[in-house]
């Protein structure tokens, strides 16, 4: 259980007026440029080392619609004691594919809307994974 001066502070960041769809793109990415401290999802404190390597765009893509919640980025043979994408004992090498987890609110529409709007708004054309939980009148204040 974490502590209760964790969650007033996480409150304090966190719990604001809200007036539009847009204030909370703008608010995911104050988190991902690391204007934030604290997000309602983790533990840990501040941004980590490798999402540092990505927060920028994480930031562009937050404004442009989609709610970035875990992520990290590519790592192609990065030594295991590497600060920021190391893990593992020393002598090791580290490699990832990039990823973005994000929430999806899809209104009652078929999945593959998230897809046509990544490829359309972003201009990529990602592999992908989706899974889905659907929460119905789903009521929080944090």
């Amino acid at each position: 259980m974490r502590p209760r001066s964790r969650d007033k502070k996480l409150k304090e960041e966190w719990t604001m007026s809200l007036k539009s769809v847009e204030d909370i793109h703008d608010i995911f990415m104050q988190w991902c440029l690391g204007k934030l401290e604290r997000n309602p999802w983790s533990e840990l404190n501040g941004l980590q080392a490798e999402t540092k390597i990505v927060n920028e765009q994480l930031g562009s893509i937050n404004l442009k619609g989609f709610l970035t919640i875990n992520s990290h980025p590519s790592v192609n043979a990065a030594k295991s004691d590497s600060p920021s994408v190391g893990w593992g004992g020393p002598g090791g090498y580290v490699y990832y594919k990039a990823y973005v987890e994000e929430f999806f609110c899809s209104q009652g529409q078929f999945i593959r809307r998230p897809i046509v709007k990544i490829r359309q708004t972003l201009e990529l054309n990602p592999l992908y994974y989706i899974t889905s939980i659907i929460c119905k009148n789903s009521i929080s204040n944090f």
